[in-house]
C-alpha cells in the first residue's frame, strides 16, 4: 500500500484525486483495463484431480465485466505454453468459467491474457493448427492406428516454447495449481 497526502495545490481543483492515494480516475481505467479478474476456484495451489475428467478442469472468476474477445486462456510448465480452445463465459450464477485441458501432471500456470491484433492471430492460428492436429488424429483411429502407434507421433498439441509471455500478451491474472496423478491406478 502506498501512503498519500492531500494536495491542497492541485490545478485542476480535483478535491477526489486530491485526497486519493492513487487517483480514483486511473484506477477506474486500470480496472476496465484488466477485467480485475479474480479466481474464486480453484484457490492458488490446488491440487486438480483431471484424470477423473479426462484432463479438463473448468476454473471459476470473478470480473468487472464481461470479457473482450482479445482475452486468452494459456498454460504453462516452465518455459512451454498451450493457449486453451475455452473461453471465459458468463455463467448463470454472475461469476465467468472457463476450462482448461492439462496433458500432464505436475505444477502448471494458468494464464489468462489480453492480446493485442498480432498477438490475437497468432493464438487464434495455433488453435486452427491444434484443430487440424485432432482431425487428423480421429482419421488415424478409423484406420485403427493403436493408441500406442499415436502416441509417438506427439503431434496432437505442440507446446510453445517461450521463456515468458511475448510482446502483444499482457497477462490479466494467472493462479498456478497441480495437476496430480491418479493414485489408484495401477502401476505399469
Amino acid at each position: 500500500m502506498t501512503a498519500g497526502k492531500y494536495e491542497r495545490t492541485r490545478r485542476d481543483g480535483n478535491t477526489e484525486a486530491a485526497v486519493a492515494v492513487f487517483c480514483a480516475k486511473v484506477q477506474d481505467k486500470i480496472r476496465n483495463l484488466t477485467l480485475s479478474l479474480r479466481f474464486v476456484d480453484p484457490l492458488p495451489n490446488a491440487k486438480l484431480e483431471t484424470y477423473k475428467t479426462g484432463g479438463k478442469h473448468t476454473f471459476i472468476c470473478e470480473c468487472n465485466r464481461p470479457h473482450p474477445p482479445d482475452v486468452f486462456i494459456l498454460t504453462q510448465r516452465g518455459n512451454l505454453w498451450w493457449p486453451q480452445p475455452s473461453r471465459i463465459e458468463r455463467s448463470f450464477s454472475g461469476k465467468y468459467t472457463f476450462n482448461c485441458w492439462f496433458g500432464t501432471t505436475g505444477l502448471h500456470i494458468v494464464h489468462v491474457v489480453r492480446a493485442n491484433v498480432l498477438g490475437s492471430k497468432l493464438i487464434e492460428y495455433y488453435l486452427d493448427v491444434a484443430k487440424r492436429l485432432e482431425e487428423q488424429r480421429g482419421k488415424l483411429r478409423r484406420m485403427k492406428i493403436t493408441e500406442a502407434e499415436r502416441k509417438d507421433l506427439q503431434l496432437w498439441y505442440p507446446a510453445i516454447s517461450l521463456d515468458e509471455l511475448p510482446q502483444g500478451l499482457f497477462s490479466l491474472a494467472e493462479i498456478t495449481v497441480e495437476v496430480v496423478p491418479n493414485s489408484t491406478a495401477p502401476a505399469a
